[in-house]
């Protein structure tokens, strides 16, 4: 699952910035009333604490900016009309209808409004508008028109918008080149998993797959290779040959599973199902233990993951027995009530001495880790456990339906 990289808002990226544009954000909004009022006071006609107010007037919309860009565009538009109308120039070369410090202000609006609306549609808006309203002043207020001053301003304005839009699409353009390459290293990291998978698959074939295909071969042409070889021995070989061909079957399916990139094989190749727990039991029997089963002769509809977890569960358990409890008796139970698939294997103490306590196995091998997995997959639950007699107890519990993990 690869993580969507998204830009900062303005807010954090503001507090994430370097400390020199920290320092310049500050400097601006404190500095820039002050020159405002100073250009006010000193270049126009405004009266008593009217350059104070037309200064903050001035600086508030751009507190509005990070959270409603186009709002605080408007507002310092307005704030600018305002300022055009009240503060008179005090010669002729003073500029009109926008003072110096409103063109500054009004800039920095532009540029970082630029940075935050949708499309270029509306940058070009915004330009139209302000230069609508600047001709729209002088048309209002000929005896103080200034049209040099107006053209130079609409032009400043022209470039800052361009600008900004580069700036944006320079950054769009990183972002994505971002989200790109971290696609990159997401389909790198699964080639290599897959390059890992078809080598795990290789050398299981080329160790496993063989000797046990070695193994069928021999037990098969066993009766014919020896001669007067007893009825009961012609039968061990027979079961050998068929549980080496069930495991080679079986060991077929994980190779498929581990060579298939997108899972499709496997999802439509066969699997063991719970119905054919009677193979499982009467190999069992065959490997010297007593198998007492009880199940079911059909099972209500469940996800084919969960009918071949049942399985594996029984399998891996009645493995366990053969190999620490050699002669011992196990009862297998699986029963379906309640939407719950439980499976009960349980076995009494090895009857040969001097063999490994069936407590061991969890010990010494993987088998129960790789069966607790299995179960917490299907939101599960597990336990296993020595008897005080020496016999030893797995019990299960699957949901047939799916549900939220613990």
């Amino acid at each position: 699952m690869t993580t969507e990289l998204r830009r900062p808002g303005p807010v954090t990226a503001f507090i994430a910035g370097s400390p020199r544009r920290i320092s310049f954000a500050v400097a601006c909004l404190f500095g820039l009333p002050m020159i405002s009022w100073l250009d006010l006071y000193q270049h126009y006609d405004t009266p008593g604490f009217a350059p104070f107010l037309l200064a903050a007037m001035s600086i508030l919309p751009l507190f509005a900016l990070p959270y409603r860009p186009l709002l605080g565009w408007g507002a310092e538009l307005a704030a600018c009309v305002v300022i055009s109308l009240v503060a008179a120039p005090v010669s002729a070369s003073e500029p009109w209808p926008w003072p110096v410090t409103s063109i500054l202000i009004y800039a920095i609006v532009l540029f970082i409004v630029g940075q935050r609306v949708g499309s270029l549609v509306q940058i070009v808006g915004m330009w139209l508008v302000t230069a609508a309203t600047q001709v729209t002043l002088l048309l209002w207020l000929p005896d103080r028109a200034r049209f040099g001053y107006t053209m130079t301003a609409a032009v400043i304005f022209a470039l800052v918008l361009a600008a900004s839009w580069v700036v944006r699409t320079r950054g769009e353009v990183k972002l994505r080149l971002a989200q790109q390459q971290q696609v990159s290293a997401t389909e790198r990291e699964k080639r290599q998993l897959l390059g890992e998978r078809a080598r795990i698959a290789r050398e299981l074939h080329d160790v496993v797959a063989h000797h046990m295909s070695l193994i069928t071969v021999q037990a098969q042409s066993a009766p014919y290779r020896l001669a007067n070889v007893p009825e009961p021995a012609a039968r061990e070989f027979s079961d050998i040959a068929a549980s080496a061909r069930l495991a080679l079957t079986e060991l077929r399916q994980v190779l498929v599973v581990l060579r298939d990139e997108d899972g499709g094989a496997a999802e439509h190749g066969p699997q063991p199902r719970l119905a054919d727990l009677s193979r499982v039991v009467e190999g069992a029997g065959r490997a010297g233990i007593r198998v007492t089963a009880s199940i079911p002769d059909e099972f209500p509809a469940m996800p084919p993951s969960l009918e071949l977890t049942g399985y594996r569960v029984v399998q891996e358990a009645l493995s366990n027995v053969i190999r620490h409890a050699p002669g011992a008796s196990v009862d297998v139970v699986l029963d379906c009530r309640d939407s719950t698939l439980t499976i009960r294997v349980a076995n009494t103490a090895a009857e040969a001495a001097g063999v490994e306590p069936p407590g061991s196995a969890e010990r010494s091998g993987l088998g129960l880790i790789g069966m607790r997995e299995r179960v917490a997959l299907h939101s599960g639950v597990m336990t296993a456990g020595r008897e005080p007699d020496g016999g030893f107890v797995v019990d299960v519990e699957l949901p047939l339906a799916p549900r939220e993990a613990a």
